[in-house]
């Protein structure tokens, strides 16, 4: 559907629905930087019903973009090993943008929304998760948390200290935090945080010896592309009589830099902002309202091209509500939720302006009166 069609379907489906979707009075929901309270009824069901019609999922049109993104990665490592040495980063930049498409290809897999057939699902999800070195199941098991938990437990993505926790911390560790919610940190956060601790092998002392036994054979997946990878480019500098060092930095590490950086930095945009709550809740609290959903993620509106790059991955709102819809069905899904829900769902658009200003506000967290401090744990203005 094209703009004014999914405008049109979007307030039909809004007049079928009104009077349904809420229960009681919802003025207080007016996006600000505090959350209501208490949370009024929600008809949750209702609401995902209204997005039905987006779930539908088209199995050959996603593998003809995975197979196109697949072909993108290994076009990038021919650029790498057949470029002159001062064209070689453009082969690594090549390789990084198919590994991040293909990134959020697998994390459409992962919620059974790639293909029908579920085993087709889990092997293209799995295999579109190699060239960012990524567990297929060492992810599920930490998205699923997320998707239960959102904004609500400490391991979340982004998970912001309060100012107890961050005077808790040695000064190493609030160096860290500082540079991790720095301009510059997105990138190191992910990578050492994120997918060193939890994505890339499955260490029991994260999951516990029981879970990281489940999780290995797709750790050792990875860790064998990983060294079927290097030693690829390996081989290719031995036939091809240049020096492994440029071939290994340009078409392995920075491929590698270059998709953590734009993974972390995605994943803070889509739940970082000074109207979004965060909250503390224990991990075995029953936190699976979908008004949360809605209240603890972003839309960021990027420029319609790179919005198409990522797959359409900041529609996030409607994701978080509904993550059977596949990627091409986001933006329409999206677009119809803020035709239902226009004083709910946080919209930025984005600009660097507006993200250095994110950045400076977006700190420490007071869960109590549920707004963001700066490092003095003192409240912005």
């Amino acid at each position: 559907m094209n703009e004014e069609q999914i405008r049109h379907h979007s307030q039909i489906v809004a007049r079928q629905w009104a009077g349904i979707l809420f229960i009681g009075n919802t003025d207080s929901l007016n996006g600000g930087s505090n959350p209501p309270e208490p949370l009024p009824p929600y008809n949750a069901r209702a609401l995902r019903q209204s997005l039905h019609a987006y779930t539908a999922k088209d199995g050959r049109r996603a593998f003809v973009w995975w197979l196109l993104n697949v072909v993108l990665f290994f076009f990038g490592q021919y650029t790498v090993v057949a470029f002159p040495l001062v064209l070689k980063p453009l082969g690594g930049l090549i390789v990084a943008v198919a590994a991040v498409r293909l990134f959020f290809q697998g994390h459409d897999a992962g919620h059974g929304s790639l293909a029908r057939f579920k085993p087709l699902n889990a092997w293209l999800g799995r295999l579109a998760f190699l060239p960012s070195l990524t567990a297929y199941q060492s992810w599920i098991f930490s998205h699923n948390q997320h998707h239960h938990f959102a904004n609500s437990m400490t391991g979340d993505l982004w998970a912001p200290l309060s100012p107890e926790g961050y005077f808790l911390l040695n000064y190493w560790r609030r160096a860290l935090y500082r540079l991790y919610r720095s301009q510059w940190g997105a990138g190191l956060y992910y990578l050492v945080e994120v997918w060193w601790r939890y994505f890339y092998y499955p260490s029991p002392k994260q999951y516990g010896n029981d879970q990281a036994r489940r999780l290995l054979p797709d750790g050792l997946l990875v860790i064998g592309f990983s060294l079927a990878w290097q030693a690829l480019l390996y081989g290719l500098a031995i036939n091809t009589s240049q020096a492994y060092t440029p071939l290994w930095l340009a078409g392995f590490i920075l491929p590698l830099a270059i998709s953590n950086t734009v993974i972390g930095f995605v994943s803070y945009l889509h739940h970082t902002h000074p109207k979004i709550p965060w909250q503390q809740q224990p991990m075995d609290a029953t936190y699976l309202s979908p008004l949360p959903d809605l209240l603890t993620t972003v839309h960021i509106r990027f420029p319609t091209w790179l919005n198409w790059a990522l797959h359409y991955i900041m529609e996030h709102p409607a994701h978080h509500l509904c993550p059977g819809i596949p990627y091409f069905q986001l933006q329409a899904a999206q677009e119809q939720l803020e035709v239902l829900l226009p004083d709910i769902i946080v919209v930025q658009d984005f600009s660097w302006r507006w993200y250095s200003e994110c950045i400076r506000i977006c700190k420490l967290y007071d869960f109590e009166n549920h707004c963001w401090l700066n490092y003095d744990g003192k409240r912005f203005d």
